[in-house]
């Protein structure tokens, strides 16, 4: 079993979900009104339903994590933060096909406030958590960047944000398996619809689902 005392973890994991309902709460404007596209990946799924799935997972999620793979505090934190924010950006760019802004910046201030919080309480770390935190937004944001200069169909605005994010919240060593299995997935997904001529190679696909599966899918397979 992990070091990590039980309360400490619970505290992680409701944190985590208070602050994904929040953001859930700021991503649902998104969809009203919005035109869902008939190449739309998920369903009308209720809030609710996205809620009740996301407590249940970052649960099991944040036990596997202390349990199995002996994670630290910090680490099961950036983790829950990450899907925090990804939970309601799959929610609607999964429909509509859009990233909230609302939620991208609101998450991404939470992960600089919980930059600042390690800096506080480990000093002596602090230009270790500035560089891993830095070096990971920069590098994804340039990637997307560059790839969104040779494709801006598949790649857009919001995902150029949603990814320098992510690099804030997970930092160097834990971002890239998150980012690696998401590909991943959405490459087996992409050839799945061109195989069965669900789609053309024109066709634009929502990156944040595959963000949030494969960051799980990380987790909890290799623990980050």
């Amino acid at each position: 079993m992990s070091d990590l005392p039980w309360l400490t973890l619970a505290g992680e994991v409701a944190a985590a979900v208070a602050l994904g309902a929040v953001l859930f709460a700021l991503a649902a404007p998104a969809l009203a009104g919005a035109e869902r596209p008939a190449a739309a990946l998920l369903p009308a799924v209720p809030r609710g339903w996205m809620l009740a799935a996301m407590a249940g997972i970052d649960l099991a999620l944040a036990l596997v994590l202390a349990g199995y793979y002996h994670t630290g505090a910090a680490d099961i934190l950036r983790t829950l933060l990450a899907c925090s924010i990804l939970w309601p950006c799959a929610w609607v760019d999964g429909q509509v096909f859009l990233i909230p802004n609302r939620v991208v910046f609101t998450g991404g201030a939470c992960a600089l406030l919980l930059v600042g919080g390690e800096i506080l309480l480990a000093p002596g770390q602090a230009r270790y958590l500035l560089v891993r935190t830095a070096a990971a937004a920069v590098a994804l944001t340039a990637a997307a960047l560059l790839c969104r200069l040779i494709s801006p169909k598949a790649v857009g605005g919001g995902d150029v944000k949603l990814l320098a994010v992510l690099g804030l919240c997970m930092g160097m060593d834990l971002v890239w398996g998150a980012v690696f299995v998401s590909l991943l997935l959405m490459f087996f997904f992409c050839i799945f619809l061109l195989a069965t001529k669900k789609a053309a190679r024109t066709d634009s696909v929502p990156f944040a689902p595959f963000l949030l599966a494969g960051t799980l899918a990380a987790a909890f397979l290799t623990g980050i």
